[in-house]
């Protein structure tokens, strides 16, 4: 657990924090970056925030949406973030739980956060930090903003690739990857929804820790969340009807491939029987012995080929 203690000129970091009640800098703020569902965090949040003990342990243990609700001494904040780990997918979003107060941040995560991860590094270095907590909430949402609307544009332009090449290539890696597409636009807008909305609540409300500026940038987050929302929409709309034009056409060819072995099996099972049934090699057969047999019964076969032929075709089967 970890404890930046900011002011407009400088950041003090202190490492392996106990779990004593810490003091509120006034000429700045505490940003304390806590791991989910440990009981160091337990410990430290119920020391150093007004939230009652059933309300830490489900901050702690379970998963939520993104909401926000304001408290007399602070205000809750959970947002969800895309996973960047290794081996992960990125549609399995993290929840990131913030306490926010005038001079105070605390954050929960259960894994890296790289929006997160950057605020980190500027406070470390000293430069271009977020001054204040609202400057930490506008950091954190911009970098996840950004991060979200590249990982879109580049699901959107992998299905540009698959439409242009629909008609040329077409094989069971083509759908794999119009399934996947479907799975992450649909599972990334129904995560990315109630963050929507927390955006709004956040620009269009007053919280103590947020300027009017601010408030407004909070806005145009929520409007870039809105298109970003009406683009993933598009992207599984869009592959739905790839994916059902690709069944369209696969139905057409097996179709047709099951429609040419009905003709070949028409015209040639009278034949096939004939031959059978001239074939046995039993005694009694007519005209067995006779020198112009063969060549009778292939004229009789090629015309009963013709016959059919013709009548396949004056039916259009052909």
């Amino acid at each position: 657990m970890d404890i930046f203690n900011v002011t407009p000129s400088s950041v003090k970091k202190t490492e392996n924090v106990t779990n004593n009640k810490i003091q509120k800098s006034p000429k700045g703020y505490m940003w304390a970056c806590l791991k989910n569902n440990t009981k160091n965090a337990h410990d430290f949040l119920k020391k150093n925030t007004a939230l009652e003990a059933l309300l830490i342990d489900s901050l702690l243990k379970f998963k939520s949406i993104s909401r926000v609700t304001d408290y007399k001494k602070g205000t809750l904040i959970i947002l969800r973030g895309l996973n960047f780990n290794p081996k992960k997918n990125i549609e399995e979003t993290i929840s990131i739980k913030l306490w926010i107060e005038d001079h105070m941040v605390i954050t929960l995560n259960d894994e890296v956060i790289k929006s997160m991860a950057d605020i980190q590094s500027s406070f470390e270095s000293g430069a271009n930090y977020p001054k204040t907590p609202g400057d930490f909430l506008i950091a954190l949402i911009q970098g996840m903003t950004k991060r979200l609307d590249v990982a879109v544009e580049k699901l959107e332009d992998k299905l540009e690739k698959i439409e242009d090449v629909f008609f040329d290539k077409m094989d069971m890696d083509t759908a794999d990857d119009l399934s996947n597409i479907r799975r992450v636009s649909l599972i990334l807008r129904s995560q990315m929804l109630p963050q929507s909305r927390t955006l709004y609540t956040l620009g269009s409300g007053k919280y103590s820790f947020l300027t009017k500026i601010q408030r407004k940038h909070l806005l145009e987050y929520f409007h870039m969340m809105e298109n970003t929302l009406s683009l993933l929409e598009n992207i599984r709309s869009r592959a739905v009807v790839v994916h059902d034009e690709m069944n369209a056409k696969l139905n057409n060819q097996l179709n047709t491939q099951n429609y040419v072995l009905s003709v070949v099996a028409a015209l040639f099972l009278p034949i096939t029987f004939i031959t059978g049934l001239f074939g046995m090699n039993v005694s009694g057969i007519p005209y067995a012995n006779h020198p112009l047999s063969f060549t009778a019964v292939a004229g009789i076969l090629l015309c009963i080929f013709v016959i059919i032929l013709m009548v396949l075709k004056k039916k259009k089967w052909l």
